[in-house]
């Protein structure tokens, strides 16, 4: 069987078979043949909610428009254009049933998105079932000159928030300089240090260090890292991004080590980044390279903010 739509439906129509009923609304139409035979043109059912609306089906069982006289016609109405007197439409997706009697089975059918108006307050098929196949014993339909169709409705409902994302590049110049002396450092190496906080940027910052190194680097290279440790911003869509570069220096022979990266940090608290194996540990400690003088460590950590993203919120 197939159903061919009518001019108010939309390519795409989907159709399926499935046990349960309607979720909103099933109507029962007893003596069909009559209401049939009587001309009668178009049966109301009562007044049902879905979606914080009231609908009502308008079913004929002689067609409607294209489907006058060959097909039973079915149609999804608000119940009341009053109810659209503020001119704010309902978006709407609904699914029509009729039920197969001899199978126990739901027959459905289903359009795409319709926008109800003032203008435009019902949607439906004038082509929805020919009333051959709609009569005939074996589709199940009519039994005992009785039918059973129904709707469900989803309402689309307006977005409660409504958010903007927008990039914003920061001046040449936005750039500070952090400097941490790390002391006692003999006996941190199965520590996890942290230093000040720094705040730049309308961000706070800090530099975290594993001077026993940290994981699979751990006893062979001091680990790393930048860590953005408070923000104004908390939406994962957010973040900042960062030029970093972090100095160990050489107290002795002024010959420092450096390393240096970009990457996005997340707006959000704990967003990290740095490098597990920062340097070697056998170097580090090496007296000559003045990496490690009376147990302290110097370090400078110089971050520019490049760019970052900002999300707000709209009236929806």
């Amino acid at each position: 069987m197939a159903i061919v739509c009518g001019e108010d439906e939309v390519v795409g129509v989907l159709q399926e078979t499935r046990d349960s009923p309607p979720s909103d609304y099933l109507f029962k139409i007893k003596t069909f043949s009559m209401f049939s035979e009587h001309s009668f043109g178009k049966i109301e059912s009562s007044n049902f909610e879905a979606g914080g609306h009231q609908w009502r089906i308008l079913f004929f069982p002689n067609g409607h428009d294209e489907g006058l006289g060959d097909h039973v016609s079915i149609y999804l109405s608000v119940a009341s254009k009053k109810s659209l007197a503020d001119g704010k439409p309902i978006n709407a997706i609904f699914k029509f049933f009729v039920f197969d009697q001899i199978r126990a089975k739901y027959f459905t059918v289903q359009g795409s998105v319709r926008r109800f108006d003032r203008m435009k307050y019902r949607w439906g098929l004038s082509k929805f079932i020919s009333l051959e196949d709609f009569n005939a014993p074996a589709s199940g339909f009519l039994v005992n000159d009785t039918c059973f169709i129904g709707a469900e409705v989803y309402v689309i409902q307006s977005p409660s928030i409504c958010e903007s994302l927008s990039m914003l590049n920061f001046d040449d110049d936005i750039s500070f300089k952090y400097t941490w002396k790390l002391t006692g450092f003999s006996g941190l190496v199965d520590e996890c240090c942290y230093s000040d906080e720094f705040a730049f940027g309308n961000y706070k910052w800090r530099l975290q260090c594993y001077p026993g190194g940290d994981g699979d680097n751990r006893g062979c290279n001091l680990s790393m890292f930048l860590e953005l440790v408070d923000s104004p911003i908390d939406s994962p869509a957010e973040k900042v991004k960062a030029q970093f570069k972090i100095t160990l220096h050489d107290q002795i022979n002024k010959e420092n080590r450096a390393r240096e990266a970009t990457h996005w940090f997340g707006a959000s608290a704990g967003s990290i980044q740095g490098w597990n194996s920062f340097i070697r540990l056998k170097d580090l400690k090496k007296s000559s390279n003045g990496f490690l003088v009376d147990d302290c460590c110097v370090f400078e950590a110089k971050v520019t903010l490049l760019c970052a993203t900002y999300q707000e919120s709209l009236n929806p």
